[in-house]
């Protein structure tokens, strides 16, 4: 018996007054992100390998420093030892999926696997060594609303090359978090336009990735670069780069 998929969707017209490519990536993307069974502004994608208790502190800094944006939580167990996959079955978050892969072969190949359908409108990439601290999130949205050809939006931090570092002088958790929750305030004289950047803490427009094509990883850069070629693409298909 054939398998049938049927797809309704209900928002044609919106795809028939667009005035620009931008707009039209756009409401695909937001027609794609109403599929999801649970909808948010937001999906954070946090990828860890072994290494618990830095991705204790990571996630718990997502849960509470992310209190001001409507997200769901995407965790990846890409081939850790099995504490892992018991502690992301432990967080309490209503709207969390969890992926467990039983072996790791890179760090791309967790994107392979998550389909467009399953992300929001933006999408923001964490991997386990990160900490994120107060208005993260929010301050990255603020730089996306404010001009539609931005795709690609990465916050400054304590460690990062590429001219992407600040220092905060701190000497624990707390202290870096208050600190940072001094600097993290939006200031549009911040915002840097980049050919390029090292991708720490990302987030990226769904309609860009539609762009320049999902999984957005290009095996040639299995090992180096990739970030730098995401960029590339992205600015090939009219997107902005930004360094917040």
């Amino acid at each position: 018996m054939d398998k049938i998929i049927r797809v309704n969707i209900k928002n044609k017209e919106e795809k028939e007054k667009v005035s620009n490519i931008y707009e039209g990536r756009k409401v695909t993307a937001e027609l794609s992100a109403r599929a999801k069974e649970t909808q948010s502004e937001v999906s954070v994608i946090v990828l860890a390998y072994n290494q618990l208790e830095k991705t204790k502190r990571c996630v718990e800094s997502i849960l509470k420093y992310t209190n001001d944006v409507d997200y769901d939580l995407i965790l990846i167990d890409n081939g850790s030892e099995a504490d892992m996959l018991e502690y992301f079955e432990s967080i309490n978050f209503p709207k969390k999926t969890i992926i467990h892969i039983d072996n790791n072969i890179g760090a791309g190949f967790p994107f392979e696997i998550i389909s467009m359908s399953m992300l929001s409108e933006y999408v923001a990439i964490i991997a386990n060594d990160v900490i994120v601290t107060q208005n993260w999130l929010s301050n990255m949205l603020k730089v996306f609303e404010s001009d539609e050809k931005i795709g690609i939006v990465n916050p400054v931090g304590s460690n990062m090359s590429n001219l992407q570092q600040v220092n905060l002088i701190y000497e624990s958790y707390e202290e870096m978090q208050e600190k940072a929750a001094i600097f993290n305030v939006s200031d549009p004289s911040k915002w840097q336009e980049r050919l390029r950047i090292i991708a720490l803490g990302t987030v990226y427009k769904k309609a860009c990735l539609y762009a320049i094509g999902w999984p957005m990883g290009d095996v040639g850069f299995f090992h180096d670069f990739v970030d730098d070629d995401i960029a590339f693409r992205a600015r090939r298909m009219g997107y902005k780069v930004v360094l917040a």
